[in-house]
């Protein structure tokens, strides 16, 4: 999974909105099902589902940039 961003790029993604929140989401193929393409499995999945999903990559690279954060104080 490659949803790990840096602070400057994070910014420029929030600029565009739920947009991004899609693709990003189709991107991971979570919930790519049957004949659809990714991005129309998202729109078609239950929103909450969608959101909850979309919850736990944040939390990750919120995570992943204070581990970075803490290990670089301990290794300078």
């Amino acid at each position: 999974m490659n949803t790990f961003y840096t602070e400057e790029s994070s910014k420029i993604m929030k600029g565009y909105g739920w947009l991004n929140v899609l693709y990003t989401i189709a991107r991971e193929g979570v919930f790519t099902n049957g004949n659809k393409n990714a991005i129309e499995s998202v729109l078609k999945e239950n929103l909450y589902k969608v959101f909850t999903y979309y919850s736990f990559l944040s939390s990750e690279i919120e995570y992943k940039k204070e581990a970075q954060k803490e290990y670089e104080r301990k290794t300078k």
